[in-house]
């Protein structure tokens, strides 16, 4: 199996990177960055996802 991780970097007011990672079969983007400057927008780095987590699963599958 071939597997490629690739980095993306941030942009506007994010700090950190997004990563690609690739296989034959998938395809993720992670984003690990975090809101910086005005106070509005750094808040957002403690609220709750914007998607409920217990539904992620593997191949497309939910979890639950």
């Amino acid at each position: 199996m071939s597997v490629e991780l690739t980095f993306l970097g941030a942009a506007g007011t994010v700090t950190g990177s997004r990563h690609l990672l690739e296989t034959d079969r998938a395809r993720v983007l992670l984003d690990c960055g975090l809101f910086q400057g005005l106070k509005a927008l750094r808040q957002r780095n403690w609220q709750d996802p914007p998607l409920d987590v217990r539904r992620l699963g593997h191949r497309g599958r939910s979890c639950q």
